[in-house]
């Protein structure tokens, strides 16, 4: 008799020992009720958990840079070019303008110099704009020194200041042409590099709920 209960406390030792490995053997994914699935490697992911009627939610694909909301090349270019034409159309009575309207004058050189830059601005890429701003800035002040300085007392001078109109002009005409031209692929180089640098990670919800979480560098 106690050889045989010396057998049956071995066999529940044994018994014992199994049963945690058995445990351990079932995978944890057994119990996991979310699924991240990838659509395309520009895609976002669902995250939800699938209903209670075990039917797969409705999902589709969006892409970064839908998501990203990034500005239009087109509405861009618009804006630069409305903002050159604008100006234009302000100060075409300039002999009318300058006896009796001179705040309007001062409002169409205004935007004369930053409206083919608005795209830029709209783009949220000011630094492309600063260089075309600063020439047609330029060229304005070097043609009303010209015109109105105190410096243009001999014939020659008339003829150096005539110069110096044409050369300011061409500056000017030129640097807002290059805008014109420029901005829609500025703005789309910009689009590019922020779909290049965004990053995609896991964030949970305030309440414990897993949500994606899309970043990128200005």
């Amino acid at each position: 008799m106690p050889r045989a209960n010396a057998w049956i406390l071995v066999l529940l030792l044994l018994l014992h020992g199994a049963a945690p490995a058995r445990a351990a053997a079932v995978p944890d994914s057994a119990a996991a009720t979310h699924g991240v699935r990838v659509f395309s490697d520009r895609a976002l992911f669902d995250l939800n958990p699938r209903p209670s009627n075990g039917h797969a939610p409705n999902a589709r694909a969006v892409h970064v840079a839908d998501s990203l909301h990034l500005p239009s090349p087109g509405a861009a270019s618009a804006l630069t070019l409305a903002g050159t034409l604008v100006p234009v159309l302000m100060l075409s009575n300039w002999d009318d303008l300058r006896r009796t309207q001179s705040v309007l004058i001062t409002s169409g050189l205004t935007l004369a110099v930053i409206g083919p830059s608005l795209g830029y601005l709209y783009a949220g890429i000011p630094t492309e704009a600063l260089p075309g701003d600063l020439l047609r800035l330029g060229a304005l002040g070097v043609a009303a020194f010209t015109i109105y300085g105190p410096w243009m007392d001999s014939e020659s001078d008339v003829v150096g200041a005539v110069g110096t109109l044409v050369l300011g002009t061409v500056v000017f005409a030129g640097a807002t042409l290059y805008d014109i031209g420029n901005v829609g692929p500025a703005v789309r180089r910009e689009n590019d590099r922020r779909i290049a640098t965004a990053t995609v990670g896991l964030r949970p919800l305030p309440d414990g709920r897993p949500a994606l979480a899309l970043s990128f560098r200005f």
